[in-house]
C-alpha cells in the first residue's frame, strides 16, 4: 500500500479540500486534480515528505463539476473521484 493512512474531505466539497495522509518511508509526493476532459487543474509537489502531511487546497476557483484528485509517489498513484459543489 502506498499510503497507510489517507482521508479526504470534504467529499463533496464547496471549496476547500483538506488532505491527509501519513507516509511510512520518506518519498516525494505529487497531489493533481484533474477535469473531466483530463486536463490538470491543479498540481503540487511535496519533496521528501515523511509521517502525517496535511494539505488544504483551495478550490474555489473551479466550477462545479466532478474531478479527479491523483496522489502519487514512486510506487504508485492513488486516485479518487472528487465532487465539486
Amino acid at each position: 500500500n502506498i499510503f497507510s493512512r489517507i482521508s479526504v474531505y470534504p467529499n463533496p466539497s464547496y471549496g476547500l479540500l483538506n488532505i491527509d495522509i501519513t507516509l511510512d518511508k520518506n518519498q516525494d509526493l505529487l497531489i493533481r486534480i484533474i477535469n473531466s476532459l483530463g486536463e490538470v487543474v491543479y498540481f503540487e509537489e511535496l519533496l521528501n515528505i515523511v509521517g502525517e502531511v496535511r494539505e488544504q487546497i483551495d478550490l474555489e476557483f473551479l466550477p462545479k463539476g466532478v474531478y479527479f484528485l491523483d496522489l502519487g509517489t514512486k510506487e504508485g498513484i492513488l486516485s479518487k473521484k472528487l465532487i465539486l459543489n
